[in-house]
């Protein structure tokens, strides 16, 4: 407060009080009171008032807005993409299952039944527009009895070369095959001289489709397919095959299809010649929305002798999303040519020429379903009607010669069911099963055909560098003639396997391969006894 303000407001009061006093007297005095002045001073002493302390806390640092400026500069760049194509196996060797990073690969070894095994695939011969992959296989081998062996050799190539709108595929096939019929009595004839039975040949195929940059909507892939093959019952047996087929992309739901195709066989042997054709029309429609899709498509044909046939391919199949399941019906017919080389590759110790084709028609419903992101099991029920079923019967007096005859009605019901599991490329687990029973027939079996077969595999890579391999096969229900004319039953038999690789270097691996570990002799055909436990094995090379 300032000193002005105190004086007046100590003097105010001394005035009303004389006023007061005034009027109650009832007379007023200009009485002038003489001014005075009351000064009241105070000392101010300034403090300096305590700073709290700071709290110390954990803050980014403020945010930096200005633009920085880099200098560099990226070297020119080279890339280099290679083709990975799948190896190619002859059928009579199997599958590889052991994964080939490199594009070439020479895979050879030894073993015990004098066994000579080579296996190598080139996929390097390439070019901006071309793709070639070549594989090549052998396998030889001799087992204890006389005559018991055998010679496997196929080369297999294929090409592709892109153009603009369409890409062009070739493929090579070379084949090799000796047996000997060994499967006669030893004992009784020791001096006699088994039967060479052998298949040398090839076929030549090339096949035209549309690519990607073909967008018209009109998918024409035509092929075309040659085939020679010689062997010691046939001086030769040649084929011309050709298919034709259109579809027609209507919608995203809806194709439909049309096409020609066939092929004309025609087998020469020493006193006779058989033709084996087929010509056959294609008239069909795909459709597929959601998830439904359905396949219906008529193939009338021709076959051998002029024979009328009416091939159907339904199937229609629903798939339930959230159970991943899917479910399927169909029908569909077929005809085999039953060739020599067909029949040769199914059993190279009979001495079957004439062809008879088989007319067969399937009626099945199929179930597959997902448990999780690793196991898949599927199951198919079907009802089969065969025209000329082949069978095998060894001939009376020499049961080492297995003549082909052929069953002219046969019914059968079956029952196919799969299991498998799978962990990426660590661990493959499955099995599979199928039993067959021929109900209605002509003879009173079907000769040497299994009712029942089961197969698990196994395959493992514990360690980047290793990788484990197993089978089994189990097989029972196989009924022959033996050389008294009488029905007997083979004794069911199991086959387990076992292979491992080791990757020793980076391009070098060490391999071994053991087959019937049990050593059992069992009979697949009869009077041709198994080779017994064969164990091989050697080194990859890759480049």
């Amino acid at each position: 407060m300032s000193k002005k303000v105190f004086i007046i407001s100590a003097i105010l009061p001394l005035l009303f009080c004389g006023a007061a006093i005034a009027q109650q007297n009832g007379t007023v005095n200009d009485t002038v009171i003489k001014a005075s002045t009351i000064e009241i001073s105070q000392v101010y002493k300034p403090e300096v008032k305590q700073s709290p302390k700071k709290d110390y806390t954990p803050e980014l640092p403020p945010t930096d807005n200005t633009k920085s400026s880099f200098d560099y500069t990226v070297p020119q760049q080279s890339l280099y993409y290679s083709y990975k194509s799948l190896p190619l196996h002859p059928l009579a060797l199997g599958k590889d299952s052991v994964t080939k990073p490199f594009n070439n690969y020479i895979k050879a070894g030894l073993g015990n039944l004098s066994t000579i095994y080579l296996d190598a695939g080139i996929n390097s011969i390439k070019g901006k527009n071309f793709e070639s992959a070549i594989h090549l296989g052998l396998l030889s081998q001799k087992g204890p009895i006389q005559y018991q062996q055998q010679f496997v050799g196929a080369i297999n190539a294929d090409a592709i070369y892109h153009t603009s709108k369409h890409d062009w595929l070739a493929n090579v096939t070379i084949l090799h095959n000796n047996f000997y019929q060994y499967g006669y009595d030893h004992n009784l004839y020791p001096t006699a001289e088994a039967h060479k039975q052998s298949l040398s040949g090839g076929r030549l195929s090339l096949e035209m489709q549309p690519n990607k940059n073909n967008t018209n909507g009109i998918d024409f892939s035509p092929s075309i397919n040659a085939s020679y093959f010689t062997g010691s019952n046939i001086s030769n047996e040649t084929s011309v095959g050709f298919n034709a087929p259109i579809t027609k992309t209507i919608d995203s739901t809806l194709k439909i299809s049309a096409g020609l195709n066939g092929i004309i066989t025609n087998l020469n042997a020493t006193n006779y010649s058989v033709s084996n054709n087929i010509i056959q029309l294609s008239l069909g429609m795909l459709y597929g929305k959601n998830n439904f899709s359905f396949k219906a498509f008529l193939n009338p044909s021709v076959g051998q002798n002029e024979t009328g046939y009416l091939l159907p391919d339904i199937v229609a199949k629903y798939k339930v999303t959230d159970w991943h399941t899917i479910i399927g019906i169909g029908l569909k017919g077929a005809l085999i040519q039953n060739t020599y080389e067909q029949l040769f590759l199914h059993n190279p110790y009979t001495i079957g020429m004439h062809s008879v084709q088989t007319h067969s028609n399937e009626l099945y419903v199929n179930f597959q379903k997902g448990f999780g992101n690793h196991v898949t099991f599927w199951v198919k029920g079907s009802w089969w009607q065969y025209n000329n079923l082949p069978m095998y019967v060894n001939n009376t007096f020499t049961p080492e010669k297995i003549n082909v005859i052929y069953d002219p009605k046969v019914n059968a019901l079956s029952l196919q069911a799969g299991l498998r599991y799978q962990i990426g490329n660590t661990i493959s687990v499955g099995a599979s099963t199928v039993v067959f029973n021929y109900y209605k027939k002509t003879y009173s079996r079907v000769w040497q055909e299994p009712g029942l077969r089961f197969n698990a595999d196994l395959s493992v890579n514990p360690v980047q560098a290793l990788t484990l391999t197993a089978y089994a096969s189990f097989v029972d229900q196989i009924y022959a003639i033996d050389h008294t004319n009488t029905e007997i039953k083979l004794n069911s038999y199991l086959d387990l396997g076992l292979s491992a690789e080791y990757q020793i270097m980076h391009k070098l691996s060490l391999f071994i391969n053991i087959n019937n570990l049990l050593n059992n002799k069992y009979q697949r055909w009869y009077a041709y006894q198994a080779y017994g436990i064969n164990i091989y094995g050697g080194l990859r090379f890759k480049f």
